[in-house]
């Protein structure tokens, strides 16, 4: 995509703290400021420059995003987000590349190749504790706010359901592009049936694909942090398939 009003470009990166203390000075020194993530993860992605600290996964993503980044390399590491690449002191610490992408799919699969995938041997191997582990009344306000709010009537079975099996495609690459011998797996839902596209952005499930191709989930819709069903080609620097 060329460059213009709807580029999009951010460099991520996972830190120690005394890596994150050495950057707030250096960037103290240039009168630059950077947004510190209260709430959430994504919020990171709003601003110039964004830190996620390992405490903020937990205050309001403790049943979805939190196991994740709990139970990954990067516990106790910090996110930080840039609009730009960071000096080559930091470069070590680089792990995915996220740009704007025009990719659209023609479609999406059905319930049944759904139902399988959210079941992979692989996804339930790697299913952190806690995952989904919202008490039954959250549930009960969940499944009525999918409803009035963005007009989804299934269950909240169904919808994690779908949640499970775009982690799982992102671990497995089953529904996925191929491009000069590259796997190139992508969000099988549209944004309001997609939960915890971070884990996805920063390399926390699918490391091992060079480029992966993921929608914004509900909660980065809601954040405006992303464009609702555009999809943002993330590039891993660790990636080697």
């Amino acid at each position: 995509m060329e460059k213009g009003e709807s580029y999009f470009k951010k460099f991520c990166y996972w830190m120690d703290p005394d890596a994150v203390e050495t950057l707030k000075k250096s960037l103290s020194t240039k009168g630059i400021n950077p947004l510190i993530a209260e709430k959430l993860p994504c919020e990171a992605l709003k601003a110039d420059i964004g830190i996620v600290a390992p405490e903020v996964w937990g205050k309001n993503c403790q049943y979805d995003a939190a196991p994740w980044y709990n139970s990954s390399e990067f516990n106790g590491k910090f996110l930080v987000v840039s609009n730009s690449a960071l000096s080559e002191n930091f470069e070590k610490y680089h792990e995915t590349t996220i740009s704007s992408s025009d990719f659209q799919p023609k479609g999406y699969p059905g319930k049944n190749e759904i139902s399988k995938l959210a079941l992979s041997a692989k996804f339930k191997s790697c299913e952190p504790q806690g995952w989904l582990g919202f008490p039954a009344e959250t549930k009960e306000r969940l499944a009525q706010a999918f409803k009035n709010n963005v007009g989804i009537s299934d269950t909240i079975e169904e919808i994690f359901e779908s949640w499970d099996a775009i982690h799982a495609n992102f671990m497995e690459g089953k529904i996925a592009l191929t491009d000069e011998g590259k796997t190139i797996p992508y969000t099988i839902a549209e944004t309001n049936r997609t939960g915890t596209c971070c884990v996805e952005l920063f390399n926390i499930i699918g490391a091992e694909f060079r480029e992966k191709l993921v929608k914004p989930c509900l909660g980065a819709k809601i954040m405006k942090a992303l464009e609702a069903d555009r999809y943002y080609k993330v590039e891993s620097l660790k990636g080697t398939k």
